[in-house]
């Protein structure tokens, strides 16, 4: 999941800009790649910020990447995520040691499952994108269960655990910041949008 992320801390605003994996990136060394490839390419969450700034023209403040295992124990902290689960997932791939089944209906996922609900694919009509709509229903899901906690530390605590298997350039003092600011707000709304574009198919030579 690739996002670029905003906050107005003095009204609480949270803004996401979800960027599709497939997506094609135009990297500075040349090679036209999927952008997924290219944050592989680069190497590190440092660099690949810097060509998302290069090619958006904006200025990325902090960075911050961390794996499934990580995002696994994010939900275990808060005590699991109450999602609705579009309809039954069934999949297995060996290959990945991927297996998912989750049953239809309104439930609290475990770390666990919540990989498996943010990983399906298959059963999606429109593919990819299917997964990205799952993954803001999911991501609104997580902000609400932190609002309700009620303290910024508690944020804090998630960010403990990106600090021990991601990588950031993130201060702790910044995260505590930030998160007393909008605790504090109130009123904060948190959005996801999805970046436009349109399905091709490069031309077989």
């Amino acid at each position: 999941m690739i996002m670029l992320g905003s906050i107005n801390t003095d009204r609480g605003d949270v803004n996401f800009l979800q960027i599709p994996r497939d997506t094609y990136f135009n990297c500075s060394d040349g090679n036209y790649k999927k952008i997924n490839g290219a944050y592989n390419s680069l190497g590190s969450a440092k660099a690949f910020s810097e060509e998302l700034e290069r090619a958006l023209g904006i200025k990325i403040d902090y960075y911050l990447s961390f794996n499934l295992d990580t995002v696994a124990q994010i939900v275990d902290t808060v005590k699991g995520i109450k999602v609705n689960v579009p309809f039954d997932m069934d999949y297995e791939d060996p290959a990945q040691n991927l297996s998912i089944h989750l049953k239809k209906g309104e439930q609290e996922l475990d770390g666990k499952e919540a990989i498996q609900f943010l990983r399906y694919r298959s059963g999606y009509v429109t593919g990819d994108l299917g997964r990205i709509d799952a993954q803001k229903l999911f991501l609104n899901a997580f902000s609400k269960k932190v609002a309700q906690l009620g303290n910024p530390f508690s944020l804090f605590n998630v960010f403990k655990l990106i600090y021990k298997g991601g990588e950031t350039n993130i201060r702790e003092r910044d995260v505590i910041s930030i998160a007393i600011k909008c605790f504090r707000a109130k009123n904060g709304t948190v959005s996801y949008v999805t970046a436009p574009g349109e399905a091709i198919q490069s031309e077989k030579s």
